[in-house]
């Protein structure tokens, strides 16, 4: 999702479609708000809990001559330790697989795995995603193939500014109609996704497949497309996928509009190891390019997102957000997101790692050095813990981290905690109750398990001057 400087997301334009749906009151909201996620917890084979904070790589993928992001093991290393990110989103496009029908892009595949590989090596999650926008190629943008739709609809379409309008197009809704509905065409996308699990399928950091980037609902509704056509072919392809790798989860988002927070009305799939990925734009930010300083309203929005989670019975993580640099109070943006993340208890990843200058999205400015929201995206938070989670908070003025957790013997192995060396420097004080044995390596806190409830405080050795933040948004 990389809507352009200043113009609204399709995702916000369809809002006014369904605004009635996400009306809530500020005594509701209030309310709402300090709730935890009833829905079930992501768990490791050994019953540890995970929580994901990372980023998609990379918008930049789209547009690169091979399909793959400009960036080496080096950056992604710099991105685990200084941002503290223990999770990447790598983008995969139909169109790169399977440049023409049947033909599939062997090179290609080998750049995917490589990038799959130096995660391995750095000890980081991996979300393959099938991504898409606009339907692919055809209506300019990256995702399905050319083949893949007719050729009078993409002549017969005329591209409007902006770009993501043409979701609202007859063209690009026909071509997702046929993509789901067309039984050589469906089998041709599971095809593709076939061959690049068989690619990835002995790699360990492979943690899920995510099936498809923010499916279009085609000329139907919404509500349509959530009850009964995505949940159909969804299974399809999960049944193709787990023919050759019954090992990862897979991840699967609704009709876009839960972005907005606007309740999904998809039901169960009636499968096992499925994870609940919807994305998470609040839409005054995306609409007027400024954030109101709203945390309760953020909250409540990942509140909608829980709900439908736990409804469907599976885990939530948020599968992508984020904010654009030019954005009025992006900073605080991200500060509140985040909060809202940790009391929720939930992972999500950032759109996007990448190097989009002074007014996108990425974690870098030009040059390499760190963006606006990276340096706000760095915080500490727990990767994994061996038994049940109890609160955490970072409290940024004063430099100090807490957790706490029950070693209630639901989990094998270790805890261990990211503190991002951005703003972790070695001289820390770390305090564990009761005491226990820990190893720090870089930006990773390993604790040992001892049984019964835990607690954990780290301080930075000198704590930062408090940030003043103003009443109305700044830069």
């Amino acid at each position: 999702m990389t809507p352009p400087l200043g113009l609204p997301t399709l995702l916000v334009l369809l809002f006014c479609v369904c605004a009635s749906a996400c009306s809530t009151s500020t005594q509701e909201i209030s309310a709402q708000a300090e709730s935890p996620c009833r829905a079930p917890l992501l768990r490791d084979d050994f019953g540890g809990v995970l929580f994901l904070r990372g980023g998609s790589l990379s918008a930049d993928s789209k547009w690169s001559r091979d399909r793959l992001p400009p960036f080496g093991p080096e950056a992604l290393k710099r991105v685990r330790d200084e941002l503290g990110f223990n999770a990447l989103r790598i983008l995969v496009f139909w169109e790169a697989v399977e440049p023409l029908p049947g033909v599939y892009d062997r090179s290609y595949l080998a750049g995917v795995r490589a990038l799959v590989e130096a995660a391995d090596a750095l000890g980081m999650a991996v979300l393959v995603d099938m991504h898409q926008d606009l339907f692919g190629r055809g209506f300019g943008q990256a995702g399905a193939p050319r083949w893949a739709c007719d050729e009078s609809l993409y002549a017969n379409f005329s591209e409007p500014n902006p770009w993501m309008l043409g979701y609202l197009s007859r063209e690009v809704g026909l071509c997702f109609d046929r993509l789901y509905q067309h039984a050589e065409l469906s089998a041709a996308f599971a095809a593709a996704w076939a061959q690049v699990v068989e690619t990835l399928k002995d790699r360990p950091s492979v943690l899920a497949y995510e099936l498809i980037n923010e499916p279009f609902w085609g000329t139907k509704n919404r509500a349509e497309f959530d009850r009964s056509i995505a949940p159909r072919w969804y299974r399809m392809l999960v049944d193709t996928i787990r023919a050759i790798d019954d090992r990862p989860f897979i991840a699967f988002q609704p009709a876009p509009t839960a972005a907005v927070g606007v309740p999904t009305a998809m039901r169960s799939l009636g499968l096992n190891r499925m994870i609940y990925a919807p994305h998470f734009y609040p839409r005054e930010v995306e609409i007027g390019q400024r954030y109101t300083d709203d945390p309760l309203r953020l909250s409540h929005q990942l509140y909608t997102l829980c709900k439908d989670a736990e409804r469907l019975r599976m885990p939530l993580l948020v599968g992508e957000y984020g904010v654009r640099r030019a954005t009025l109070g992006a900073g605080y943006f991200i500060d509140d997101v985040v909060d809202a993340l940790d009391k929720a208890q939930l992972g999500a990843f950032y759109w996007q790692i990448g190097d989009d200058g002074a007014s996108g999205y990425g974690v870098w400015e030009r040059k390499g050095n760190w963006s606006l929201q990276a340096n706000h995206l760095a915080r500490p938070y727990p990767a994994h813990l061996a038994g049940k989670p109890g609160r955490w908070s970072w409290e940024k003025e004063a430099g100090r981290f807490s957790a706490t957790w029950n070693e209630d013997g639901s989990a094998l192995g270790e805890s261990w905690f990211v503190l991002p060396t951005l703003h972790f420097p070695e001289a820390l004080q770390i305090e564990l109750q009761p005491p226990s044995s820990y190893t720090r390596e870089g930006s990773r806190l390993r604790v040992s398990a001892i049984g019964g409830w835990r607690r954990l405080v780290v301080r930075v050795g000198r704590a930062e001057e408090p940030e003043r933040r103003a009443k109305g948004p700044q830069p």
